[in-house]
């Protein structure tokens, strides 16, 4: 490895090391509050921030090729989803995403050590995503019944749809179902409603396809540029930004957690790339290209799966 490489490496690690810290003291801070069973808007928000965290966390793990913090980070957001859904939060739950966020932080340790995985690290990591995946499929803790049986509802049906539908990596009912969540609980839900929902949801889709057919083939005639100039063409980066940013404002629109996990890794790439003095090989930047040159036609599946999911829904709606 060059001595260009290697510097570039540890800054990068040590940039990493300094936000992974801020985002698991934040997560730690807000999962103490989440013990006390907080009201269901303040429960959502708490768990909004942690999704937000870990995506993040993941995503730049992922960008310095540090698979465990990065499979760790990920198999939080399953468990989160969980905890959305259910009225009370286990403390069993709690306690998991505590133990994976203690995990990553004896991993990340000394930034100067990332790259250095110590010998019960894979151990640690399956403990943890055994934990994890326990806790995710823990029967919800319900409130109590009424005390008199009432008419299902369109609530009730949804509800009902998106626990017996098989796992489509699309969160239509679960994003409506947030929507109309108060203090109290689930509330009246209008077919009107989800049908502007589902109406709204399209658009977006609509909306992150056309920005991904415009602005990908942009980030790729850069990364070729910058591969040309042989990795030191440092304003380049920086350029490219602002064109990530629109994509991952996109995929946050349509809630594609995937794409929103890769532009939030591809953008702290260029960040920190751009604000070295290092010059990068060339076949990094065509790591990253060709994983740009696949992201269209696979956003592409996802929209159609999102469109069947829709039709679906259209049809359990009172009309």
């Amino acid at each position: 490895m060059s001595d260009s490489t290697d510097s570039f490496l540890q800054e990068v690690l040590g940039l990493f090391a300094q936000e992974a810290q801020e985002w698991i003291t934040s997560s730690e801070a807000v999962l103490l509050e989440l013990r006390d069973n907080p009201p269901t808007a303040r429960k959502l928000e708490i768990l909004d921030q942690l999704s937000a965290a870990m995506t993040n966390l993941g995503g730049s793990a992922a960008t310095v090729e540090l698979s465990h913090i990065e499979r760790a980070a990920f198999a939080i957001l399953p468990l989160l989803t969980a905890m959305r859904m259910a009225a009370r939060v286990a403390p069993k739950q709690i306690d998991a995403v505590h133990q994976a966020l203690q995990y990553i932080i004896r991993t990340i340790g000394p930034s100067a050590q990332l790259r250095v995985t110590p010998q019960d690290s894979t151990a640690a990591l399956e403990a943890v995503l055994s934990a994890l995946s326990v806790a995710t499929t823990l029967e919800p803790e319900a409130e109590p019944a009424p005390a008199s049986a009432q008419k299902p509802t369109l609530a009730d049906a949804l509800e009902t749809f998106q626990r017996e539908q098989q796992s489509t990596g699309r969160r239509l009912v679960e994003t409506l179902l947030e929507r109309i969540r108060g203090d109290g609980g689930i509330q009246t839900v209008r077919p009107d409603e989800v049908r502007r929902f589902l109406r709204e949801s399209e658009h977006a889709d609509a909306r992150l396809l056309e920005s991904l057919r415009e602005r990908v083939p942009m980030l790729i005639d850069g990364l070729e540029s910058i591969g040309a100039n042989g990795g030191g063409a440092h304003a380049l980066a920086g350029d490219l930004d602002p064109i990530a940013a629109s994509l991952l404002e996109s995929a946050r629109g349509a809630d594609s957690a995937e794409l929103t996990r890769f532009f939030t890794g591809f953008q702290t790439f260029l960040r920190i790339w751009s604000e070295g003095a290092v010059t990068i090989d060339p076949p990094r930047f065509h790591a990253v290209r060709a994983r740009l040159g696949g992201l269209v036609q696979a956003a592409e599946a996802w929209i159609e799966t999102g469109r069947a999911e829709r039709t679906a829904l259209d049809g359990i709606i009172p009309h």
